[in-house]
């Protein structure tokens, strides 16, 4: 057992970190770095830290993961204290255990096991750790790669030590039913936009998303509901409002997901006079302040991507796999993760590899296998060394 990235996750899990307020969990990131021997370790404006173990040769490799983690609205279910980093039987309980403070923790040893060998005849290498990206998927990540550009990516989102070839994108759709208030003693004098409402909601089960040979079947779910005025209050609402998690697939964008929504909404609503303004689709946008006092934010859109089994990053990873002793098994994340800006939006070779399965992340008594984690570190440090030796 490596104690010492033991101790470095329990300290890490021992740290509330939810998005917005990872500035602790950011402070310990980099003093661990530049324990591991990091030659630089800065922050941008947002408060992502990046690590540095500069070379003198071309190219780079960057690993990247999320320092955030998603809050605990009811401490009194957990049977181990979600901050009290718990390790019983070789699972390391808390929040961020598994979503992915300890993977992160597994990188920043990995590389520093490369920092300490004192040659720089090799490529860069980086390790990223970004903020908000429960939020946001890949938009702080987006921050840093305006500011460097890899080669390639290695993502540490949890894949049960299968080599991830990409994800399902995910995009928010905002639609809107416009009404006429009225006294509620007097419905036929008004429009209820609940009514025009319902009428989506009835269409929504019947309509088909794509379907992708390695990705599978998108999805598409309402998530939320609202009317205003909000309470009613003997008033005919005016304006109804849901939100569609609509999960995409690689050849889908955001031109053609609004588009095929509007086609299926001008047949809910066929009288052009009643569809405009009576319903209205859009793609919203987001903000949320960071820890640093700037805001991050931008369009609810994080698009799907996929990687070739022939790129040379996957077969570095091959060859690591390999070398660890681990077998070349090869799957997609359901879930979006960073890689959305990195594959998705700039077309960076990118591949997932992390410990622990993505079902325990956000889940009440999160853990990780801790075995995994030391696993994982291998496998990190031996891409890294391939990439160098390439």
């Amino acid at each position: 057992m490596d104690c010492s990235l033991l101790d470095f996750c329990r300290q890490l899990i021992g740290i509330e970190g939810v998005s917005g307020s990872e500035k602790q969990v950011a402070d310990r990131l980099e003093e661990e770095m530049l324990h591991k021997g990091f030659d630089r370790v800065d922050r941008d404006p947002y408060g992502n830290v990046i690590g540095m173990i500069e070379g003198t040769l071309p190219g780079s490799l960057m690993f990247e993961g999320h320092m955030d983690s998603v809050g605990i609205q009811d401490r009194s279910l957990w049977r181990y204290s979600p901050f009290g980093h718990d390790f019983i039987n070789n699972r390391l309980y808390g929040r961020g255990t598994s979503d992915m403070l300890c993977a992160l923790g597994a990188m920043i040893h990995a590389l520093g096991d490369l920092a300490t060998e004192g040659k720089r005849n090799h490529a860069t290498l980086y390790l990223v750790a970004v903020v908000q990206e429960e939020i946001f998927e890949g938009i702080g990540f987006g921050k840093v790669l305006d500011l460097h550009t890899p080669d390639a990516v290695v993502l540490g989102e949890a894949s049960e030590l299968k080599l991830m070839l990409g994800q399902k994108g995910r995009c928010e759709l905002r639609i809107e039913t416009f009404g006429k208030n009225a006294h509620s003693a007097h419905p036929e004098r008004g429009r209820n936009a609940i009514e025009s409402m319902a009428k989506v909601l009835h269409r929504i089960p019947q309509m088909t998303c794509h379907a992708s040979p390695l990705l599978g079947e998108g999805i598409m779910v309402v998530t939320d509901i609202i009317s205003r005025p909000y309470p009613g209050s003997s008033v005919i609402p005016d304006h109804c409002q849901i939100t569609i998690d609509r999960r995409t697939l690689e050849q889908e964008t955001k031109e053609t997901v609004l588009s095929e929504m509007r086609q299926e909404l001008s047949l809910v609503f066929p009288d052009s006079q009643e569809r405009l303004p009576a319903c209205k689709c859009t793609i919203p946008t987001a903000s949320a302040l960071c820890y640093t006092g700037e805001r991050l934010g931008g369009e609810r859109f994080f698009p799907a991507w996929m990687i070739d089994e022939d790129t040379p990053l996957v077969g570095f990873a091959r060859e690591a796999m390999g070398r660890v002793g681990i077998p070349f098994e090869t799957g997609y994340y359901p879930f979006c993760t960073d890689g959305s800006e990195s594959a998705g939006n700039r077309n960076i070779p990118t591949i997932g590899f992390g410990p622990s399965s993505p079902s325990l992340a956000h889940i009440i008594d999160e853990y990780v296998e801790f075995n995994q984690v030391l696993v994982a570190r291998q496998v990190y440090r031996e891409i890294a060394k391939i990439f160098r030796a390439n």
